[in-house]
């Protein structure tokens, strides 16, 4: 059995499809975990209207919701899997959505790769006026599916081929590394990096699940920003799996790249002083991207003259 858990914050305009791509799926044997996180929008009142007009899905997907104090989407997807009672662990955003035969897909990847305990698929975005596949590279099969021997290789290639609604895992792995770790952001990035580097991925390029980038998504949510450099625990994270396993290809590169998107950030920002001391994080890896010289370059400027330059090279 599988155990869906999807955390659940201010996602009132949304939760509805969501749940809607979850009854419309040809695999059927699965629970669903909601895990509300303190919202504070209608988010629980829709959740009530739906469950009322879907009385023989709720009993069907032994739909249970819990409620706790608002503590962040590590917290809520930890609640979950606490809670779960399926041997493999499927987790879905309250924002996003899943084509009705993923979890089938999932299933055949199981019985197809059983020395495998992460299970994903290819994934698109949705925008308001754009939909696209995400431009994931460097697969090391031909055929439709295959199995992942180094997850670091293909993620600083381009789009990470693990992404959160389109990922299943087994419970014992996801136990193994102690869950999502308790930050604010980029706390799925550095799970999915705990798990690749003790465990194998089966993987099918079949585009099954969908990232929605809505306005709707985003109403009631405030923005975060990311911490500090001295309070980067992902960092720490990141280079304790370095020590940990020195001999895996590419992971000192992926500390790099973690470092490379905290420093766009910053720059974004307009913190300066913050946004070096990411930059010099990144080396050597640093001195190679094109990328990090135009947002050093961007980093000397008032932030007043960014959009204009972004404008006028073509790069946001």
């Amino acid at each position: 059995m599988v155990s869906v858990i999807i955390p659940l914050y201010n996602k009132e305009y949304v939760v509805e499809k969501t749940l809607e791509s979850v009854r419309k799926q040809t695999f059927t044997d699965y629970e669903v975990i909601i895990v509300n996180d303190g919202s504070t929008d209608r988010s629980l009142d829709v959740l009530s209207h739906y469950k009322q007009k879907n009385q023989d899905f709720f009993r069907q997907a032994n739909i249970r919701m819990f409620t706790q104090p608002n503590a962040g989407v590590s917290a809520a997807r930890n609640r979950g899997i606490q809670e779960a009672n399926g041997e493999y662990i499927a987790f879905l955003d309250a924002d996003d959505e899943w084509e009705p035969r993923y979890l089938e897909c999932i299933g055949n990847l199981t019985e197809r790769y059983p020395g495998c305990d992460i299970f994903a698929t290819l994934y698109a975005y949705k925008e308001p006026n754009a939909f696209y596949v995400a431009n994931v590279k460097g697969f090391p099969f031909d055929s439709v599916d295959g199995v992942i021997d180094n997850y670091f290789e293909i993620a600083i290639n381009g789009r990470p081929p693990l992404w959160t609604s389109a990922v299943v895992v087994s419970k014992r792995a996801i136990n193994a590394v102690g869950g999502f770790p308790l930050l604010a952001s980029g706390e799925d990035l550095l799970t999915w990096a705990r798990l690749a580097c003790r465990f194998k991925i089966a993987y099918s390029k079949k585009v099954l699940s969908i990232f929605t980038r809505l306005p709707e998504n985003y109403k009631n949510v405030p923005n975060r920003i990311p911490p500090a450099p001295k309070n980067d625990e992902g960092g720490r994270i990141l280079s304790q799996l370095v020590s940990q396993y020195p001999h895996i290809k590419k992971l000192k590169a992926y500390r790099s790249l973690w470092h490379k998107i905290r420093f766009v950030i910053f720059v974004n920002l307009g913190k300066k002083r913050w946004a070096f001391q990411e930059y010099f994080k990144t080396l050597p890896w640093g001195f190679s991207n094109l990328d990090c010289y135009y947002r050093l370059f961007l980093n000397c400027l008032p932030i007043k003259w960014h959009r204009v330059i972004k404008k006028w090279v073509g790069k946001y």
